[in-house]
Formats: C-alpha cells, sequence, structure tokens
C-alpha cells in the first residue's frame, strides 16, 4: 500500500554536488581578498563552463561570489595544507568504507595547483579540489549509489537533506573539510565496519554482503541504535520496539512483495490512528477494482468502499451517482476517483495505523488476514507493513512518546468497539527506521544473516562495480 514508481537508471551525482557546492562554499564566513585580476578571471572561467549544466554553473558562482571571487584550496599553485590532508585522507578512507578512491580522481587533485601556470588554470585547479572533496562528503551522508535514481526495484531518491549543513559550513569557513569524514552516527556502521576489514581477505562473499549494507546505511543518514526508536527490519520480517537500545518488544511482519518492495527511509512517528479508513492507492484502484465495477456495483456496499469524484472530493458519489456512470470509459491510465474503504472487519489496515510522514506514502498497520503471518516468507503487501501484534507496538510508542490526551486502555476499547476513525497526535515523535539488513551484529558482536529475499546485495555491488566505485577485497 504505498505509491507507484517508475523504474529507470539514471546518473544521479550532479544533484548531490549542486546541493553540496551551495552549502559548502556559500558561506560569508569564507571571505576572503585576492588579487582582482584572479578574481575577474574567475568570474570570465564560471560564465565560460557551456558544457557544465546551468544550475551547476549558477551554484559554482553564487558560492565563488560568497567567497569574493577567490579560490578556496589553491593558493597560487601551492594546495593548502587542510586540502592535502583532506585529499589523503581520502584515499586512506575510501577503502575502508568499501569505496574506489579512483572515485574522486586524487592523485590529479593533489597535483592539480602546482601545475596551474594561467589565472584559469588556478581556477580549474580549485574546482577539481572542490568537486573530490563534496563528492566523498556526499557518498559517505548520503550513499555513493545516490547518484542513481532507481537500480532494478530498489528506490533510491535524492537524500541531499542527509548532509549535516551547520556542520558543512563551520568546516569549510574553516578551510578544513576532515570533521565531515566521520560516519559513526549511523545505526551499527562503526560496528559493520570493523567486520568488514577483517572479512575483506578471510571472506570476500562476506564482505561483500557487508559492503552492501554499508552503502545502505549510508542512505539512512544518522540513525543510532542506542536510542529510543521503532525498527522494521525488512529483511528479517521482524520489527522492534528499542528503549535506549534494548529491544523491549518485537513481533512478525508482512512486507512489500517482489514488485512492490518496503522502501528504506528513515522518519518520524507522528500520530496513531485507531480505526482507520483505507485510502486506496490509484494503482490497485485503477488495475483491481476498476475491472469489478465494469461488472456491477453490487460489491462496494459489502466492502465498505466509498467513491469520490474530482467534482465531490470531500463527500462520496451517492448509490444513483454511482449507478450512472460508465465505467467502460475509464481504465488504468484515465481514472478520476478515489476510492476508501470505511472502518470494519473487512478493511485491510485493520483496527490501528502507525504513522509517519514520508514521500514513499507507507505506514504500519494491523491485518485481518493472519493466518499469512505463519508463513516463513512474508512479503505479501503493496509495500506497507503489517503488525502481528499492532496493539503491543502501539502501546509502546504511546508509552514512551505521550499523547496530548489520556489515552488509558480502557478508552482505546471503546473507541475500537465504535469502530469510528480517530487520530492520536503524539507528545514527542519517536524516531522509526524501515531497513533491510541482511547482515547485523548480535549483543555479543557476532554478524548474523537475513536471505536477501529481495536480491539487493548483488544489485548494490555490481552497481557499484559499475560506476566504479566498488573498492573490491583489496586490503
Amino acid at each position: 500500500m504505498r505509491r507507484d514508481g517508475g523504474r529507470s537508471f539514471r546518473v544521479f551525482g550532479v544533484g548531490i554536488f549542486f546541493t553540496l557546492v551551495s552549502v559548502l562554499l556559500i558561506s560569508g564566513c569564507i571571505g576572503r581578498r585576492c588579487d582582482k585580476a584572479l578574481r575577474v578571471q574567475v568570474q570570465k572561467h564560471l560564465q565560460s563552463l557551456k558544457g557544465e549544466p546551468a544550475a551547476w554553473r549558477a551554484m559554482v558562482a553564487e558560492a565563488y561570489a560568497a567567497n569574493s571571487d577567490c579560490p578556496i584550496w589553491c593558493e597560487g599553485k601551492a594546495l593548502i595544507d587542510t586540502a592535502n590532508q583532506a585529499l589523503k585522507e581520502i584515499e586512506t578512507a575510501a577503502p575502508r568504507h568499501g569505496l574506489n578512491p579512483e572515485l574522486y580522481h586524487l592523485k590529479k587533485s593533489q597535483t592539480v595547483c602546482s601545475g596551474a601556470d594561467s589565472i584559469a588554470a588556478q581556477v580549474d585547479a580549485d574546482l577539481l579540489v572542490s568537486d573530490s572533496i563534496t563528492r566523498f562528503i556526499a557518498d559517505l551522508h548520503g550513499g555513493v549509489l545516490r547518484r542513481v535514481k532507481e537500480i532494478e526495484g530498489i528506490p533510491i531518491a535524492d537524500r541531499a537533506e542527509l548532509i549535516p549543513k551547520e556542520e558543512v559550513r563551520n568546516a569549510f569557513s574553516d578551510r578544513d573539510p576532515l570533521p565531515l569524514f566521520k560516519v559513526d552516527g549511523f545505526y551499527d556502521y562503526t560496528r559493520l565496519q570493523e567486520k568488514y576489514l577483517k572479512s575483506r581477505v578471510q571472506n570476500p562473499a562476506e564482505a561483500e554482503a557487508i559492503a552492501a549494507n554499508m552503502e545502505r546505511n549510508r542512505w539512512m543518514g544518522p540513525a543510532k541504535s542506542d536510542t529510543t526508536h521503532v525498527l522494521v527490519d525488512i529483511a528479517r520480517f521482524q520489527a522492534f520496539g528499542v528503549r535506549e537500545g534494548k529491544v523491549a518488544l518485537a513481533q512478525k511482519i508482512i512486507v512489500g512483495k517482489e514488485g512492490a518492495a518496503s522502501p528504506m527511509l528513515a522518519d518520524e512517528v507522528t500520530t496513531v490512528i485507531l480505526n482507520p479508513r483505507w485510502v486506496i492507492p490509484y494503482s490497485i484502484a485503477s488495475k483491481e477494482i476498476l475491472p469489478k465495477l465494469q461488472s456491477g456495483t453490487d460489491f462496494l456496499k459489502e466492502k465498505n468502499y466509498e467513491i469520490y469524484s474530482a467534482e465531490k472530493k470531500d463527500l462520496p458519489l451517492t448509490e444513483e451517482e454511482i449507478a450512472k456512470i460508465d465505467w467502460s470509459e475509464y481504465s488504468e491510465e484515465k481514472f478520476p476517483f478515489r476510492i476508501e474503504q470505511k472502518p470494519g472487519e473487512s478493511n485491510p489496515l485493520g483496527k490501528y495505523e502507525i504513522l509517519f510522514p514520508n514521500s514513499q506514502a507507507v505506514y504500519l498497520h494491523d491485518s485481518p488476514a493472519r493466518s499469512l503471518f505463519e508463513t516463513k516468507e512474508r512479503m505479501f503487501s503493496h509495500g506497507c507493513i503489517r503488525l502481528e501484534k499492532p496493539r503491543d507496538l502501539v502501546n509502546f510508542v504511546l508509552e514512551v512518546a505521550g499523547t496530548e490526551e489520556s489515552w488509558s486502555q480502557e478508552r482505546i476499547d471503546s473507541v475500537l468497539k465504535d469502530q469510528k476513525r480517530t487520530l492520536i497526535k503524539l507528545r514527542q515523535p519517536i524516531p522509526i527506521y524501515l531497513m533491510y539488513r541482511t547482515v547485523w551484529l548480535t549483543e555479543d558482536n557476532k554478524i548474523a544473516n537475513a536471505k536477501d529475499v529481495y536480491g539487493w546485495d548483488e544489485k548494490i555491488v555490481s552497481t557499484m562495480k559499475e560506476l566504479g566505485a566498488w573498492n573490491g577485497n583489496d586490503s
């Protein structure tokens, strides 16, 4: 139960670089003085970058304007010490993250300033060093595969917002990006990294699986495992309530079926709904329900469905209005209606819904199809997460987050009995992480594995190799 998504394989690095240039370089704190002739050449050079996208040219121009149109990393023919240290650190650190240092053209960046025999060449050199540094930071704080839009069904969105903007501004105002090369805030990332370094030579296959999981962790951004949060472990078909790093409850879940995989994301639970209404996704309504409507409409009352038109967004169509519609005129591509299912025993969301705002339109919910939880590989949903014991997780969320009103168990039971849709707003949103972990570490720091049911590990590693981002198993 999630929105549709197209499949493509588009290079996506430029978007990350746009954001980094604006964040890292556009800062009055970086403002410096330099020779007027150099400033003029910087301006001319930026205007002549016709081979680059217009948005890139505009952002770089603004960045250097904020820096008085002066180079940042090159002083004459010399690369400043902090830039040189940063480039050397990238060369050393990239393999520890499973990344290929050659992705950041380090050798050229380390010597480019010394070969700059003209003002224009100095500007070229400065931009190249900026590119090396910003790309590495982007890869650490959003994943190297954020350079592509999607990989054979693995949804990857632009996560430029993961870049710690304030810290980045501070680092670049000091012309020292080294503090941004740390990623210890990611969910168990540091422990995974330690295992990866040991496995590269001893167990290359295991190293690839760990590297794929490390890459997916980078997509999550800061997501600390020692906090109070909800963890949805997609590949393990389990959800956990975690209190200060300790598992307080665990239960089975049902995840997205093949072709409608549950996405990875990090967000905050804000609302619990009792007796939810199911707003049926357009894809399901147009592909699955429309053919039934074309055969007859008697099932609508049985299923507790209501139909809304564009003209009557807030009021459902009456039986008379529905009867007048010629459903043969509509198709998967043309279906200007919204279908909702009222609360009740047949509602696939059951009695509970846990909401966390996200662009993927996924959520956690109850399910009346209890027998499905007895299967081993529980991939039956359209992307949303079905909970085996929703009341337990609802109680955990309400307890740790608090509510704006008092909600006793008796009050919840009374609302459920009335079958009236009711929202419970949390006083303090609680972090929720939907993760796809085929490798994780137990409490005693041992490697544990889950079957790669979506086949994402191999796709991620092969795409990294295709991009030239894979470091391989070299020590």
